[in-house]
């Protein structure tokens, strides 16, 4: 094909095409390319030349080419080899120019876009006024920071001044401005503190991971800020209004810390309510024992008896409300330690077999024959099973009472049926509810609060399961409840033995200290009936006074008393005590919630007990203190061991140093399972020299420990090293009563 016919092909395309040799000298050109210039072109023209006839024929469509006769404008950058640009004829068509450089020359193509532009910019419109009317902020940046758009949205919620927009202000100029109007957290000090603080947030902003985060502006919204980082390197920022949403989460936020500090208060309340009932409730059943202890004549024991069991009804009833509350608020604590369900539902039977008796109610059981060993509270679950079948034989006049208990492998269910009149479908919904019954003259023919079945639901539910009931009026009524309870080995417990309250050998005396006067009168007299005389204080910093000037073996101290109280009196104490001189403090409180007895023992006290406080437990809490010789070493098992007094020496010598180092080893023991394995050790060691006492609190102290409950285990722990003083000490006093007795007999 000759040129000739070359040019005629080119001629009869739609594009305009001209083609430059290695020196850009025009060697060929279409008639579409020459109707774009003033004049035709004669061959050899320059490329430059060309483009500048082109420009001076028509003008670019980006106004930001202020030299449209410039050749520069259209051809490639250094290192290019291609450039596009778009560019307006005089006849107001619209061209895409498209200059290509060649190792063997060059081109220019141009192609009528005119139709296409118009639709780019109908559609550049439209998209315009989506992105200028949307909710949200959008701000699209060049690679170079420059700013391509930001839509009206944008400019509300960062409250740009208007004459940085007009301007075409760059994205580092914005930021720039963002810096010293302080709405990065500070203001600049000076111009290169500004400069460093806006490096730094582009920096942030141009993240290759792009970023999302929310703060206030300075016009007051609270915004969403998200960037991402395009493919080309521009960066979209898009601005949500989130607002609303952070004034409705301040608006939940205030409703939870009011919530929160509702149930706080009525914690508080119920722990004050707890403490003013307890007080009296404590001088009223001390009194009543003290009174009963005493050979009361026969007409005065049955008042006695009645006055009994109304204080205990009430002291039942104030547990009753504190465990609603604490079921209510999430905080029941449960024990988990190896138990036998079917001996703790026999003896919840048995406990109310006496009320049954009295309206002549068979309770029918179906127990397994066998115990039925699980890890759990046995106290919670005699406490389920009291109140159902307390309920049962209330409402039940004629017939019978049933409780039949069933295990399988993940749980055990029981059941507790009655004859009674049953509950109507309307009322079985809301009675589980706290302080609801049946109906209303419910609680005027058989009493109660309505808590029960509450507190039975809520076990059980915390228990892992539940409680439901089948009831029709007229048919009686059925309740079962399944508890998630693990299955574990059985342990070996031995029965209880019947025992008289010890009584101190003479000579002890203690300080008590309690801000209300008849609490104060009431131990008084009860520690008198176990032998043991007392300093009373009516506050924290006159106990302590005592103490320090006396230094009794134990303290009896109730928490809240005017000055210091109690917890600060028993910190004081653990400050002040020598090195292995370790007094005996135990809390008379009438709180009864788990945090109080958590505190106390965080105080460093020994013990807790909650009033109303019987005799039986003050001798338990004394126990160390009260144990006297005979109690503290049993002469009979080291007699057994050898019959020589050197030998029995000898094996003495031998216990205490290896009791000295088991009681080091429980102290130092990592971890439960390492106190549980030491105090073992104690415990067999102890009994075999005689040391009952202290053999008896390295058991509780292996049980706690293989229970779980460390915390109990480390405080009955720091009892041993002064209990295993007085027990070698006992076995001295022992030895020198056994010469002494001799050598009477060899004078005689």
């Amino acid at each position: 094909m000759d040129r000739k016919q070359i040019g005629a092909a080119l001629d009869r395309l739609g594009e305009g095409i001209a083609l430059f040799d290695a020196a850009r000298r025009l060697t060929l050109a279409n008639a579409a390319i020459i109707a774009l210039l003033p004049a035709r072109p004669r061959r050899g023209t320059t490329l430059e030349a060309l483009l500048v006839a082109l420009g001076q024929h028509g003008a670019p469509t980006n106004p930001r080419i202020v030299a449209p006769a410039d050749p520069a404008t259209f051809l490639p950058a250094d290192g290019q080899t291609e450039r596009h640009q778009t560019w307006n004829d005089s006849a107001g068509r619209t061209w895409r120019l498209t200059t290509r450089l060649h190792a063997d020359g060059a081109s220019l193509a141009a192609a009528d876009v005119t139709t296409l532009e118009a639709d780019l910019a109908t559609e550049r419109r439209a998209m315009r006024m989506i992105l200028e009317h949307m909710p949200d902020g959008v701000m699209l940046y060049e690679r170079s920071s420059r700013r391509q758009f930001g839509n009206k949205r944008l400019m509300e919620f960062q409250s740009f001044p208007p004459e940085l927009i007009e301007r075409g202000a760059t994205g580092k100029e914005l930021l720039r401005f963002q810096a010293w109007r302080g709405d990065f957290g500070r203001v600049p000090t000076d111009d290169a503190d500004a400069e460093a603080l806006m490096q730094e947030r582009l920096a942030f902003l141009n993240s290759p991971a792009g970023q999302r985060y929310t703060r206030m502006t300075y016009g007051g919204y609270w915004v969403e800020f998200n960037h991402h980082r395009l493919p080309d390197g521009s960066v979209l920022a898009t601005y949500r209004d989130v607002t609303a949403l952070k004034q409705r989460e301040a608006e939940l936020e205030a409703a939870r810390a009011e919530a929160e500090a509702n149930a706080a208060a009525k914690q508080n309340f119920l722990a004050l309510m707890s403490h003013e009932l307890r007080t009296p409730m404590h001088g009223v059943l001390g009194l009543l024992e003290v009174l009963e202890m005493g050979d009361p004549r026969a007409e005065q024991r049955r008042p006695l008896a009645l006055m009994r069991h109304s204080a205990t009804d009430m002291l039942r009833l104030l547990d009753d409300i504190l465990d609603v509350s604490r079921l209510d608020a999430g905080r029941m604590a449960l024990e988990a330690a190896p138990f036998d369900v079917r001996a703790t539902v026999s003896a919840a039977i048995a406990t109310l077999a006496e009320a049954a008796a009295a309206k002549q109610l068979p309770v029918i059981t179906d127990l397994p024959r066998r115990a039925v060993w699980r890890l759990g509270d046995a106290m919670r679950v005699r406490q389920v099973v009291l109140n159902l079948l307390g309920n049962a034989i209330k409402f039940t006049t004629a017939g019978e009472v049933r409780v039949a208990l069933h295990a399988a492998r993940d749980a055990i269910t029981i059941t507790v049926s009655d004859t009674g009149p049953g509950i109507a479908p309307e009322a079985q919904v809301l009675l589980f509810n706290p302080f609801t019954q049946a109906d209303d003259s419910t609680s005027r023919r058989f009493g109660g609060s309505g808590l029960g079945l509450s507190i039975v639901r809520g076990l059980a539910r915390q228990m892992g399961g539940d409680v439901a009931l089948d009831s029709a009026p007229g048919q009686g009524a059925r309740f079962t409840v399944r508890l998630a309870l693990p299955v574990v080995a059985a342990v070996r417990v031995a029965p209880p033995k019947p025992r008289d309250l010890p009584r101190a050998g003479g000579g002890l005396r203690l300080v008590i200290a309690d801000d209300h006067p008849i609490n104060r009168a009431v131990l008084l007299r009860q520690l008198a009936e176990l032998g043991i005389t007392a300093d009373a204080a009516a506050d924290g910093d006159a106990a302590l006074a005592l103490w320090r000037r006396h230094r009794p073996p134990a303290v009896l101290l109730d928490l809240r008393m005017p000055g210091l109280d109690g917890f600060a009196v028993a910190r004081a104490i653990r400050a002040e005590e020598p090195r292995g001189a370790r007094t005996l403090l135990v809390a008379v409180s009438a709180e009864a919630m788990k945090r109080e007895r958590d505190a106390c023992l965080e105080a460093g006290m020994d013990a807790v007990l909650s009033k109303p406080v019987s005799m039986a437990q003050l001798a338990d809490a004394l126990a160390p203190v009260l144990a006297t010789a005979d109690a503290l070493v049993d002469r009979a098992r080291l007699a057994a061991l050898a019959d020589d007094a050197g030998l029995r020496q000898a094996i003495l010598t031998r216990f205490a140093q290896g009791a000295e180092a088991d009681i080091a080893a429980i102290l130092a023991a990592p971890d439960a399972r390492a106190l549980r394995d030491a105090a073992h050790r104690l415990r067999g060691a102890a009994a075999m020299a005689g040391a009952m006492v202290l053999s008896e609190r390295a058991a509780a102290a292996e049980h706690a420990a293989a229970a779980a409950d460390e915390p109990a285990a480390r405080a009955l722990a720091e009892t041993l090293p002064g209990l295993l003083r007085e027990s070698l000490a006992a076995h001295l006093r022992t030895g020198s009563r056994r010469r002494s007795a001799s050598g009477s007999r060899r004078r005689g």
